[in-house]
């Protein structure tokens, strides 16, 4: 996976630039770059980098005088003795600090001076200072800028960037490519990358518009780190290369530039292998003085709150069963099953000594596990699969477990009454755990269940669709274990708790029925093969049901363990909203319906808090969870003249309507958010609604009811800042909601 490293010129912007080398190490980076270090001696450099263990692997060449708009000198004709003092300045600050790269920025064009004399005044400047470097071992790097932020910048593009490196011929001479730079100037980045990675010295990264995390814009960031990973060329004439090893460079600006607010972005990292793999711990508690004084933070805190008592490690180890005379089985899935699989594998030998066996296998979503804690022992195997449509790994891990659970593979053979099954199940289980039936393919159930996701049906509906065509969900899995005891461990996104709809029920017994499923298929509009449809009419796809015998162990049933619910994270959260001197009013942790509507439904309710004409007074946050739902219809502009859906999961839609509301009520501030990490298939976890939201909105030209009609949460909320972004949390109970009224 790619190697990441810290921008100190634009990450940690709270805090003194030396102090941001720490922040840098305790958010887990172990490089770190800067634009321009020398405001600080080199020695302090030094002494920040070896205490805190961190590697400074780029800076600039000075640019001149920053100030008064300059971004470069190295195009500046008449100023080649003052380039070359900055060249001496920064060598020696690489050698101090041990920094392998330097950067040229080429500068703005100056004016009277032709684009021709520009360039050939940065060629003689870049052939001087590759021949100064190379004696040291130092690469230099150049680096095209966006002329859409930099007006006139001299290099601007990649290919030029390329042509300028050649006409150079240096071999220490390479290109710096900033991915954002390059897709501001509408650059085909994937074919660049293809085809130019073995001429990449240093690459950086942000998100567009805005230059804000990834996962904040329309960027396809997450393809483009993919590419550099590849250890793909399509140069002509060369081989095949070895993926992109050097660091790719954080280079943009938090959302939240305030204190905490670079750590609480840096939940992307957690897709591409990065440092930033869980939502750091909650802080101290806030008061009603702190909250007033910024009620985003407030917000963000208490969601942290809700998150961090759903982490299955809390909760785990006291929930395991004694060990048993035989084997230990594991096997499990969901979003949060590498999370609840590592966690196991730290409580078992304090459990049950260090000679009881213990293996299996778990499948999680792609980019949701986390790093194996220290001093692990690595027991059970993570393989990772697509959600929320499944694609043929998620098949063949279903394959895998159901054949682990038959015996098949498994050392010692089948299980027997002596063993035990310990089933580890989270939400997204049920896409992750994919079987399909027999006369079901793979794109059969893709079809399927993307019709089932857009048709606004309740979860319970949809998993009883799933369980039915399944060969190991609804309760076929703990069948397949017979005779050994099955004791589910799980986490609960679903209304209710109920461990049926969990995954749908692999190890549990299914209440619903052919018939049911159906009757969603058909209300759907969703068609079946014939054979699976005859199947489905005539009972021959029936799931087991209460009182089975063969789930049960030696005459009693499965027990099924919650390792913590959405009731308990909202709880956790009204705890701490209620120390910083607010109340906090738990609406329900079962809330259904459109999401839209849920939250037109919020905004009335905080209205009237904020109005005094109701039992809830302010201050006071009103808290909800449960699973919404979005159904996807067509525009109503003639003609689909609005266009097709836009993008955005739940808690988004969530945010347009309690946004349409709340009226621009000055005093109401809220935040939605998937406590997974993901609201749908986005890259951020949920949406902050503001008093000035609206007005934010029309200053850009967002036209709310647009993007209501759209679906396009993301389309709207992207542009103003308002994405909440944490990356995988590593567990999942399901939506949270705060209102906040003061």
């Amino acid at each position: 996976m790619p190697r990441f490293a810290a921008n100190l010129s634009l990450l940690f912007p709270d805090l003194p630039l030396l102090d941001r080398v720490a922040a840098a190490a305790a958010a887990g980076f172990s490089a770190v770059e800067c634009q321009f270090p020398y405001a600080e001696p080199a020695a302090a450099w030094a002494e920040r980098l070896q205490r805190h263990g961190v590697q400074m692997v780029l800076h600039n060449l000075p640019a001149g005088d920053w100030a008064a708009g300059e971004r470069g000198l190295a195009s500046h004709p008449g100023r080649e003795a003052e380039f070359d003092r900055g060249l001496e300045q920064a060598l020696a600050y690489a050698l101090a600090l041990g920094v392998p790269r330097l950067n040229v920025l080429a500068g703005v064009l100056p004016p009277g001076v032709s684009a021709q004399q520009a360039t050939d005044t940065l060629c003689a400047n870049l052939s001087r200072a590759a021949a100064r470097l190379a004696p040291h071992g130092l690469q230099l790097l150049l680096e095209p800028i966006n002329t859409h932020d930099v007006p006139g910048f001299v290099v601007n593009g990649t290919e030029q960037a390329l042509a300028l490196i050649d006409r150079v011929g240096a071999p220490n001479l390479a290109l710096q490519l900033d991915l954002y730079h390059a897709h501001r100037m509408g650059e085909p980045v994937d074919a660049l990358l293809r085809q130019h990675a073995h001429r990449l010295g240093h690459v950086q990264l942000a998100d567009a518009p805005g230059r804000h995390e990834p996962g904040t814009g329309t960027a396809p960031l997450a393809d483009w780190l993919a590419l550099l990973d590849a250890p793909v060329c399509t140069a002509p004439g060369l081989p095949e290369n070895p993926r992109y090893t050097a660091w790719v460079g954080c280079e943009y600006l938090p959302l939240d530039p305030g204190p905490g607010g670079t750590q609480a972005g840096l939940g992307w990292l957690a897709r591409h292998g990065g440092p930033a793999l869980c939502p750091p711990a909650p802080s101290g508690p806030l008061d009603l003085a702190a909250v007033r004084a910024n009620p985003r933070a407030a917000l963000r805190q208490w969601f942290q709150v809700a998150v961090h008592r759903a982490q299955p490690a809390h909760s785990l180890a006291a929930a395991l069963p004694p060990p048993p005379k035989g084997r230990t089985l594991v096997l499990g899935a969901g979003k949060a099953a590498g999370a609840m699989a590592h966690a196991l594998e730290a409580a078992w030998p304090r459990h049950a000594g260090a000679h009881a066996p213990l293996s299996g296998l778990v499948v999680t979503r792609y980019g949701h596990t986390p790093p194996r804690p220290p001093g692990g022992v690595p027991r059970i195997e993570i393989v990772e699969a697509a959600h929320p449509v499944p694609d043929e790994a998620g098949v063949q891990a279903a394959a895998r477990l159901l054949a682990l659970a038959q015996g098949h593979g498994l050392p010692g053979g089948p299980l027997t009454e002596d063993d035990l099954v310990l089933a580890l199940f989270s939400g997204g289980g049920s896409a992750l755990l994919t079987l399909p039936c027999d006369g079901l393919t793979l794109a059969d159930l893709q079809r399927i269940n993307r019709a089932l996701l857009a048709s606004g049906q309740p979860i319970q509906a949809m998993n009883a669709v799933r369980k039915h065509l399944s060969r190991i969900q609804g309760g076929r899995l703990a069948l397949a274990c017979h005779p050994a005891q099955v004791v589910t461990l799980a986490l609960s996104d679903v209304p209710g708790d109920d461990p049926a709809v969990i995954a749908s029920g692999p190890t549990v017994a299914d209440p619903s029925t052919c018939a049911q499923a159906l009757d969603v298929l058909a209300r759907c509009g969703i068609a079946l093969p014939e054979p699976v449809r005859q199947a489905l009419q005539n009972g021959t796809l029936e799931t087991p049901k209460p009182g089975d015998s063969r789930l049960t162990h030696r005459g009693h049933p499965h027990p099924v363990r919650m390792l913590a619910t959405p009731r308990q994270a909202l709880e956790a959260a009204a705890q701490a909203i209620r120390a910083a001197g607010l109340q906090a009013h738990v609406l329900s942790d079962e809330v259904e319906g459109e999401s839209r509507e849920v939250g037109r439904v919020h905004a009335a309710l905080a209205r009237s808090a904020a109005a005094g004409g109701m039992a809830f007074e302010a201050p006071c946050v009103l808290l909800s969870g449960g699973e919404t739902t979005v159904t996807l219809r067509p525009p109503s502009g003639p003609s689909g003249s609005l266009g097709a859906p836009g993008r955005g999961g739940r808690a988004g839609e969530f945010a347009l309507g309690l946004a349409e509301g709340l009226q621009r009520h000055p005093r109401i501030w809220g935040l939605a958010a998937d406590t997974d990490g993901i609201d749908g298939v986005e890259g951020n976890a949920g949406v902050w609604v503001t008093p000035d939201t609206l007005q934010r909105a029309e200053a850009q030209g967002l036209r709310l009811a647009l993007h209501i009609d759209r679906h396009d949460s993301h389309g709207f909320f992207a542009p103003l800042g308002d994405l909440l972004v944490t990356g995988p949390t590593h567990t999942n109970v399901n939506d949270f909601r705060a209102v906040l009224v003061l």
